[in-house]
């Protein structure tokens, strides 16, 4: 992370060094604030909360994409094949990791559209959501 004179100084100097040995370099960057340990804990309780409220509702991975087997929704089902997609799709990136505080609202602000057309909302949790 270069978030700093010092730090992209620092940057510079471990990619010529790397350079030395490696002439072939393909480095990956993005902006902006990258989401924390407390963004993380909260991605992961809200997919909970997601999948509780799908379940609640009567809905199956079955019935919310297409025919097939009925499966109860998880918070690993709802990473999966709700955020997962919806994160590729509004952000290009893959792993949530690497996502920005603004982009992880961005998707959960997309998640709650499509959530409201099937008659349900999911708030983004608190503290309180955290331990429960």
């Amino acid at each position: 992370m270069c978030n700093s004179k010092h730090s992209r100084e620092q940057f510079l100097q471990f990619a010529e060094e790397l350079f030395l040995d490696n002439p072939y370099l393909v480095f990956e960057w993005f902006s902006g604030k990258p989401i924390g340990v407390k963004q993380s804990a909260a991605l992961h309780v809200f997919m909970r909360l997601v999948s509780l409220e799908l379940n609640k509702h009567g809905f199956t991975v079955q019935n919310f994409f297409k025919e097939g087997i009925e499966i109860p929704f998880s918070e690993e089902l709802v990473k999966e094949h709700i955020w997962r997609p919806m994160q590729r799709a509004i952000c290009k990136k893959e792993s949530s990791q690497s996502l920005t505080t603004l982009e992880t609202q961005e998707i959960a602000e997309y998640l709650n559209l499509a959530l409201a057309e099937r008659g349900i909302h999911v708030p983004w949790p608190t503290a309180k959501d955290k331990t429960e």
